[in-house]
C-alpha cells in the first residue's frame, strides 16, 4: 500500500456523493470537466448540489467556475 498526499479540495466532502464527483472531477481533469459536468449534475439531489457548491470555495479555478455557472443556470 502506498500513501500519497493529497490537496486538501479533493479531500472535501469525504463521505458523500458530492465528494466523490469531486474526485471523479480530479481524475478526469480540466478538459474534461465541461461535459463531465453536464453528464452527473442532472443526476445529484439538492443535498448533493448543496454540497457540491459549498465545497468550490477550496476547488481549484478549473472546476469551481464551470459548476458555478452550471449552478447559476439550474
Amino acid at each position: 500500500m502506498e500513501l500519497r498526499h493529497a490537496p486538501r479540495w479533493q479531500l472535501a466532502a469525504p463521505h458523500s456523493m458530492a465528494g466523490a464527483v469531486i474526485r471523479a472531477l480530479a481524475w478526469l481533469g480540466p478538459h474534461e470537466v465541461e461535459d463531465s459536468l453536464d453528464s452527473v449534475l442532472p443526476r445529484l439531489t439538492r443535498e448533493d448540489l448543496d454540497e457540491l457548491a459549498a465545497a468550490r470555495a477550496v476547488m481549484p479555478r478549473w472546476m469551481a467556475e464551470p459548476l458555478s455557472a452550471r449552478l447559476a443556470d439550474g
